[in-house]
């Protein structure tokens, strides 16, 4: 049920977020195979990092933060990669530097949005595992969620779904 009003409001964000696209100066360019995989990747930490710091204060012999902190660390290279690869799509649509920082704000408040839909108690209760298990993912482990989390995305058949957090302006 979760993953089903997940799916309603991210399909809701994509509605509002095409919207947006069509009546903007810059049409914005839908995002290669590269740049899915980049937004994975951001979307996966930003998640970890909402879960830390929204979960630490019911699970402080978890030591939550520190686990987040410790696997941003650890993957530093996807995360910065995937960055720069957003980046340079930004820049490529007519958008500065700054529009990452929007972005990746956009994101970490739409997966906050959910704790409150849930009741923070809930949202730890189904996100403090991933971070638990994310503890301990190699750079391989990483690299396979950031490719299910696309394919949990879907196929593509044009770029709203892609969009949902980037018009950045």
């Amino acid at each position: 049920m979760f993953l089903r009003m997940r799916h309603m409001k991210m399909m809701s964000l994509v509605t509002l977020f095409s919207a947006m696209c069509l009546s903007s100066a810059h049409a914005m360019q839908c995002f290669s195979a590269r740049e899915q995989r980049a937004q994975a990747a951001i979307e996966l930490h930003s998640e970890l990092m909402v879960t830390a710091l929204n979960c630490a204060s019911q699970h402080p012999s978890k030591g939550l933060i520190r686990i987040y902190e410790k696997f941003s660390k650890e993957h530093r290279a996807i995360i910065s990669g995937s960055e720069a690869l957003l980046i340079q799509y930004f820049k490529k649509n007519g958008q500065g530097n700054h529009a990452i920082d929007k972005y990746r704000t956009r994101v970490a408040n739409n997966i906050s949005e959910q704790v409150f839909e849930l009741s923070q108690f809930r949202f730890c209760r189904e996100h403090v595992g991933k971070l638990l298990a994310a503890a301990s993912w190699s750079e391989t482990d990483f690299l396979k969620q950031i490719q299910r989390t696309v394919q949990l995305q879907g196929a593509q058949e044009n770029c709203e779904q892609d969009l949902q957090y980037v018009d950045a302006r």
